[in-house]
């Protein structure tokens, strides 16, 4: 009654996953695997969604740095009042003088529209170069998708998995507390026959106490892992999910050699596409230093009218015209694009420096994350061994109980060790699956499951 009451706390805390986002109390509901909650996590997460607002962004900064090579019209109009030779005078007191002052009668207005053509004819490479920054910005902005995606996708499984994980433990946790209570009722018939003592049924009572701590703590585990992998899929935290996928789901794809596993990390890998954006970005603004040392040369044209009278009454206008070329070519500039030559130059160092260390520190996650796996392939066959050891052992001795050899409590004692092997053999599954995911991070894979492909 207790095992089958525990079971249905752990459902109600992570039961079937609800459309849209029900309430826990809705029935229908939906069952979640790896591939769906990678899927739906690509689609609701807010860094993924702001890394790709960011890079539509990044359009208009190419348009507006290609709009400096089109010409551009600007339309002018004015007016102007002017007062000629003002004069005023003044009686104070029978004391005549005069000041400066106004005289509506001595006045004129001029009026003024133009329209002015100009086109950028050489800039030195400003324009170009702008452009090639803004391509960069835009290929950047690309992989900071990327490489949301690709941490997103690690995120996921890790959650995921850690579900599944604390789901097994509370399972086993249910079960070697009901296990603790049964042998706790033989030693307590073993007593009251005068078979055992005292302090074994004081033993039996303590260890069923700490087996319900465990239980607890399992299930509050569970809970929490529940939790947080509703938060990585940017879901409401009244969500039920039932998660389909297990954690030991067959046999997986060979590991890639380690020669093999750096190379696709050297071509994945977003950060360093990142990085390598960045010195491209770098190397065009060192070369825009030395073209802000260059002239710029423009072609003008402007079509206008002038009136001293009012337009709109006489219609009488002085059309006016002109063609230009202007240059300009900076002479002396204080040592400006000096300083700033040195300052992009050492910032250009500094990111090659950086590209260096990243390149070092993958391969390093690379090499872990393969030393990781194998080493967690290795414990899930021993314990994959033990686990059948256990279960071979809970046999014999429950043939040697019906046989008269043995006693019930040791019956119960192997069923202990079978739930402690099944406990090691979750763990090392979960090992597995965790270093299968931070292979595929290190090699720049972002896929939700690598079986039947590469890992």
């Amino acid at each position: 009654m207790r095992r089958g009451a525990l079971f249905l706390a752990l459902a109600c805390v992570l039961g079937p996953a609800a459309r849209g986002g029900e309430p826990a109390s809705a029935k229908e509901a939906r069952a979640l695997s790896l591939e769906e909650a990678v899927r739906l996590a690509l689609k609701r997460s807010e860094s993924v969604l702001a890394a790709r607002a960011a890079a539509r962004g990044t359009e208009g900064s190419i348009a507006a740095a290609r709009a400096g090579l089109f010409p551009t019209l600007t339309a002018q109009a004015g007016y102007t009042r002017s007062y000629l030779e003002p004069s005023a005078a003044f009686d104070l007191g029978g004391l005549a003088g005069g000041i400066p002052g106004l005289d509506a009668d001595e006045q004129s207005d001029s009026y003024l529209a133009t329209l002015e053509l100009r086109q950028p004819l050489y800039s030195g490479g400003r324009l170009a170069g702008a452009i090639a920054v803004a391509r960069e910005a835009r290929a950047l902005a690309g992989e900071d998708v990327r490489l949301s995606e690709l941490r997103l996708v690690r995120d996921i499984r890790g959650a995921y998995d850690r579900v599944l994980l604390a789901r097994e433990f509370a399972a086993v946790a249910a079960e070697t507390h009901a296990l603790a209570r049964e042998r706790l009722e033989i030693v307590e018939a073993r007593v009251a026959a005068g078979a055992a003592r005292e302090f074994e049924r004081l033993r039996a009572r303590v260890q069923v106490s700490n087996r319900e701590t465990e239980r607890v703590m399992a299930e509050n585990a569970h809970a929490l892992a529940a939790a947080g992998l509703l938060r990585a899929l940017s879901l409401p935290q009244d969500t039920r999910l039932a998660l389909t996928s297990a954690l030991d789901e067959g046999k997986a794809a060979a590991a890639p050699g380690l020669e093999e596993a750096l190379a696709r990390a050297k071509r994945r890998r977003p950060e360093l596409a990142r990085l390598d954006r960045l010195i491209a970005m770098q190397r065009v603004q060192a070369s825009l230093v030395r073209a802000d040392l260059r002239p710029t040369v423009s072609a003008t044209a402007s079509l206008g009218g002038l009136a001293s009278d009012d337009p709109f009454e006489d219609d009488e206008w002085a059309d006016t015209w002109s063609l230009g070329l202007l240059v300009t070519w900076p002479i002396f500039d204080g040592g400006r694009a000096r300083g700033r030559s040195v300052e992009e130059r050492a910032m250009l160092d500094r990111l090659l420096l950086e590209r260096r260390a990243l390149g070092h520190g993958i391969a390093l996650e690379v090499r872990r994350a393969l030393v990781a796996l194998e080493n967690a392939r290795r414990s899930i066959r021993s314990q994959r061994e033990n686990e059948a050891r256990a279960r071979e052992g809970l046999r014999l001795a429950g043939v040697a109980l019906k046989n008269g050899a043995a006693r019930e409590i040791d019956v119960s004692d192997a069923r202990t060790e079978l739930a402690v092997a099944r406990r090691l053999h979750a763990q090392a599954l979960f090992d597995e699956r965790a270093a299968r995911a931070d292979l595929a991070f290190a090699t720049g894979e972002p896929r939700p499951d690598s079986k039947g492909e590469d890992p």
